[in-house]
């Protein structure tokens, strides 16, 4: 009885190694690898490469691009700012003034918000609006009284003033500005031009 306990084991492992053995020589069938998807690019960091080379098509449809998939990103209100500038030197004043607008709605804390409201002042002057951008001036007057702009913005007052033909006013604020600009020599010259024009010009 031991032997055939023990021989019956002995076939029971020799099928399980000649089982092993044809299974090794099966053709294995190769794994299918996985497709890892390309990652899409960076559309902000894109935008700003191209902002940086001066590709300002390329950068506007980029910027718009990031926007689309992140409306309300970190990078968010600096692409909207982007943006606003390309059309304003685009002289696309109106395109610009809504982007600018909606920074000021949408982005109260943007660390630029200082500049967006005085560019909404100047695109409101370049659309010949100049009563709304004396109000936006004023304002922007009273939300950054010690910001490094306060003297553009008193250039802009003057100018506004002047195209609504209130040459006194325009004379006080450019003079006013003249003492916010002082290290800036070429705007110093700009200004004492201005302000002579008003002196001595002719009835």
């Amino acid at each position: 009885m031991f032997r055939s306990i023990t021989l019956t084991k002995a076939i029971l492992a020799l099928m399980l190694g000649i089982a092993f053995f044809f299974t090794a020589c099966q053709p294995r069938i190769p794994l299918k690898k996985e497709v890892m998807k390309e990652a899409q690019p960076d559309h902000f960091t894109l935008a700003e490469e191209y902002w940086q080379r001066g590709e300002l098509d390329k950068a506007l449809d980029a910027y718009g691009a990031y926007l689309k998939q992140y409306p309300r990103d970190k990078n968010s209100a600096l692409a909207l700012h982007r943006m606003a500038n390309i059309y304003s030197q685009s002289e696309q004043y109106e395109k610009a003034l809504a982007l600018l607008r909606k920074i000021s709605r949408q982005f109260p804390y943007y660390t630029d918000l200082a500049s967006v409201h005085y560019q909404i002042a100047s695109n409101l002057f370049s659309l010949s609006e100049y009563m709304e951008s004396v109000d936006e001036c004023l304002r922007w007057l009273e939300k950054f009284p010690w910001n490094s702009l306060k003297g553009d913005v008193s250039v802009l007052m003057g100018n506004n003033l002047k195209a609504l033909s209130d040459n006194s006013g325009a004379f006080k604020w450019w003079l006013r500005a003249e003492s916010e600009l002082v290290d800036d020599l070429k705007r110093q010259a700009e200004l004492n031009e201005k302000l002579e024009h008003i002196l001595f010009r002719t009835e």
